[in-house]
């Protein structure tokens, strides 16, 4: 009987340390995608096929060691299965006619069972199993992207930028560092994940400061890549990340000035003409995406109730091929209408309004809950101007990855036969470790 229960906790132990490298890839490694490709076939390929692959790995080996039934309210279960049955009331109309789904709107279904689902649930395993991302060893599956970083800087930090968004630069014939947008992203991650990961109150003064440091250097290659939505949206997570934690304000104000000054030491022209405020609004991205926000509000506006359907909006404006809006809202008010908005409504309600609970009364969710809170505020902010319901999918996973800590820190009701239960449970015991 002893033999039997050591094997199970010894299989368990295993399983969840395999969890843990699983996760560490997907949120900080995904990266590593764009590298593999081009040992593999001589390019670099698109890193978004490898996440949807890595979610189902994490859901996979994540059952054999939480369940995921009441990870999540009913009204976010509700909000994804809505999702569902527009895309597939959107797909039933052309498909009785005998045609098929063009290519994007094809992809852009398929994204919402097999890409936006999947990150939806592996994000809410993940936040229930605190022992799956522990932050301080999760970072370094970011090394091998800091030491390219690094090695731009030296070398020729124009290969941070847009201008080498479409041919990243590539060390030794097969690592390739990702520019502008994605960089910025991964990035984003490790900055978050750096601030949160905070030595205990007895540690070193020094050690204690690693944080703010390694988060405001990050902050500042962020603001070198160029990418303005998604600097803006990273310096207003880092201050729900500091409020959360109860950090001062001024130690925050002095972490951003250390940014500037990389900025402002490095920066090449052409990233300071995109962070110039007066230039911005000139910009032809900027002009791009006003006319697409205007063609979105029209085609809502000619379909209000259940939208033109997923992918249809460049038909809408006359386009043709991958075209979206850049505004993750307008995008689903185009597509799939006032119900689409109720459902992303009952998704980022619970979790916004349980950040607002332990900010309003002062609970702090822990290093992860911190991490899952800010990561979530990143998305949503970013999605407002950058990517596609596609792109956008790890919006998906910060809601699931901030249910749980937030949940348990806000002290939302669960049933406690539930496994949110469980997850509290757990929350509750690694806080008696840590503390």
């Amino acid at each position: 009987m002893s033999n039997t229960l050591h094997s199970q906790n010894a299989g368990r132990s295993g399983l969840a340390a395999l969890l843990a490298v699983a996760v560490g890839v997907l949120l900080f490694a995904d990266y590593g995608a764009l590298s593999v490709s081009q040992a593999l076939t001589g390019s670099s390929g698109n890193w978004l096929a490898f996440a949807g692959a890595l979610q189902f790995a994490v859901l996979g080996i994540g059952l054999f060691v939480a369940p995921l039934r009441g990870l999540l309210p009913w009204s976010m279960v509700l909000g994804m299965a809505g999702l569902w049955l527009l895309a597939f009331g959107h797909a039933v109309p052309i498909w009785a006619m005998g045609n098929e789904l063009t290519e994007y709107p094809g992809q852009k279904t398929a994204a919402v069972y097999l890409l936006l689902t999947p990150a939806l649930a592996a994000g809410a395993l993940v936040g229930s199993c605190p022992e799956s991302l522990r932050l301080h060893r999760a970072l370094w599956f970011g090394t091998p992207l800091l030491l390219m970083c690094a090695a731009a800087l030296l070398i020729n930090p124009r290969w941070l930028t847009i201008e080498y968004y479409a041919e990243p630069a590539v060390f030794f014939g097969m690592f390739v560092l990702p520019a502008h947008q994605p960089l910025a992203l991964c990035l984003t991650k490790l900055a978050l994940a750096t601030f949160a990961a905070q030595p205990d109150a007895h540690a070193a003064r020094w050690r204690r400061a690693m944080p703010l440091v390694g988060a405001s250097l990050l902050l500042g290659v962020v603001l070198l890549t160029g990418a303005r939505s998604y600097a803006a949206a990273l310096v207003l997570a880092l201050g729900v990340q500091a409020a959360l934690s109860g950090r001062r304000i001024g130690i925050l104000v002095c972490g951003g000035a250390l940014g500037l000054v990389v900025l402002q030491s490095l920066a090449s022209e052409v990233v300071q003409e995109r962070l110039d405020p007066t230039q911005a609004l000139e910009s032809l991205a900027y002009q791009e995406r006003e006319q697409a926000w205007q063609v979105a509000w029209q085609a809502f506006a000619a379909d209000p109730l259940v939208g033109v359907g997923p992918g249809q909006f460049a038909a809408a404006g006359g386009w043709f091929g991958r075209v979206y809006p850049h505004n993750l809202p307008l995008e689903i008010a185009a597509e799939f209408g006032i119900v689409g908005l109720c459902c992303l409504l009952a998704l980022f309600g619970p979790p916004l309004w349980w950040m607002a609970r332990c900010l309003w009364l002062r609970r702090n969710p822990g290093p992860l809950g911190q991490f899952a809170a800010a990561f979530l505020v990143f998305a949503m902010v970013g999605s407002l101007a950058v990517g596609d319901l596609i792109r956008n999918y790890f919006a998906f996973f910060a809601l699931g990855l901030a249910a749980g800590p937030l949940r348990a820190a806000a002290g939302a009701a669960i049933a406690p036969s539930s496994a949110g239960a469980l997850a509290t449970a757990n929350w509750a015991r690694w806080r008696e470790v840590t503390s």
